[in-house]
């Protein structure tokens, strides 16, 4: 290499350092006990004043929600669906392994949610992130900023429920919320057959990492361009995952740095109903007037996946007698990549059992 080409890859690794000691003085992105420089200035300057931002612009119409791939238009909201009864998983406080340090979240919610260019909902159209929704929306129209919101649905595909996301654009159109839907060029099964070649499982959830996490990123990406400010844009990712779910949601800090932060966004990771009960959640969707999700009418005690790798045996056959032809599908994938379903069973096991036994106790799974 001559004296010009040394040169250039000096200049090259000399600029790469730099930029490495900058991200270092920006404050780590793992979001668990990290508490960033800009996030501490922040609060000790918050005086309660809107922050001045460039607001999104507005979304084009979204088209309408197509009748054969809506859930039926209302049902009964009843707290308890009548159909199957759940067996409800409640890990109580002091059973609980600590919480990892996170982030501190101020007491005046309203003039701390100013502070955000982009307040970002995720939304399954599950409980959840229904009575998530109705709360954040509260919060930030008290703030006056309810015009910050952005309600962001990961499409599974042919995994999903039918008309699961038809009933998230209605949900986040009740607010006047825009709606985005995310998705992978292909669905969770085309990704199990064809590339995968398994099933996730706990320890591999590329199911969530692929087809969702990795989806909002890009759109996190995408409004950050809209809003083409001259400083670090400032987003609010809010997820509805709660405590009382399994031990390891338990764990979670409900603040954290999201890990996708960068020099161009400051992006904080918030879990708003993190220490609610279920029982708080059907209230707070009750009281909204919102119609919630068919499935928890059936039995489902949680919605995910029609047929999640993590659910319990009970969910997934009360999902395989209301989705027959979606059951035979997995079947289909199952046989081609030769790779069971679970370890415990094969979803052509589950299925025979499905058809052969009615599911009056339906058992939530943790995870």
């Amino acid at each position: 290499m001559d004296s010009k080409g040394l040169a250039a890859l000096a200049a090259l690794v000399g600029a790469a350092a730099a930029a490495l000691l900058a991200s270092h003085r920006r404050g780590p992105r793992d979001g668990l006990g990290s508490n960033p420089e800009w996030y501490k200035e922040w609060l000790a300057e918050m005086n309660g004043k809107p922050r001045p931002t460039k607001a999104l612009p507005a979304p084009a119409p979204a088209p309408k929600p197509s009748p054969k791939t809506s859930p039926p238009a209302r049902h009964a909201r009843a707290l308890a669906p009548s159909a199957t009864t759940p067996v409800p998983v409640d890990f109580a406080l002091e059973s609980r392994a600590p919480v990892k340090a996170g982030l501190p979240v101020p007491a005046d919610l309203t003039s701390w949610v100013r502070g955000f260019d982009v307040i970002l909902i995720n939304t399954s159209a599950g409980k959840d992130s229904q009575a998530m929704m109705d709360y954040v929306y509260e919060l930030a129209r008290k703030a006056g900023v309810e015009s910050r919101i952005v309600a962001v649905h990961c499409d599974l595909g042919r995994a999903e429920w039918q008309g699961t996301k038809a009933l998230a654009q209605r949900q986040a159109e009740h607010y006047g919320m825009r709606f985005e839907v995310v998705r992978r060029e292909r669905d969770l099964l085309h990704q199990v057959e064809l590339e995968r070649k398994k099933w996730p499982d706990s320890q591999n959830r590329y199911c969530t990492s692929d087809q969702k996490t990795s989806q909002v990123v890009k759109l996190i990406t995408r409004l950050v361009r809209e809003l083409d400010l001259d400083r670090p844009a400032r987003i609010l990712n809010c997820l509805g995952l709660r405590a009382q779910e399994s031990p390891g949601r338990a764990k979670k800090p409900p603040l954290s740095q999201d890990s996708c932060s960068n020099g161009k966004r400051d992006v904080l990771r918030w879990l708003p109903i993190h220490a609610w009960t279920e029982q708080q959640v059907w209230q707070r969707i009750k009281a909204s007037g919102v119609d919630h999700h068919y499935a928890y009418d059936l039995g489902m005690p949680r919605l995910s996946c029609v047929f999640c790798v993590l659910a319990s045996k009970s969910a997934l056959m009360l999902a395989a007698q209301h989705n027959p032809q979606l059951a035979d599908e997995y079947i289909r994938v199952e046989r081609a990549i030769g790779h069971r379903f679970t370890d415990k069973y094969s979803f052509e096991e589950l299925v025979e059992a499905a058809r052969k036994a009615k599911v009056v106790k339906v058992e939530a799974w943790i995870g």
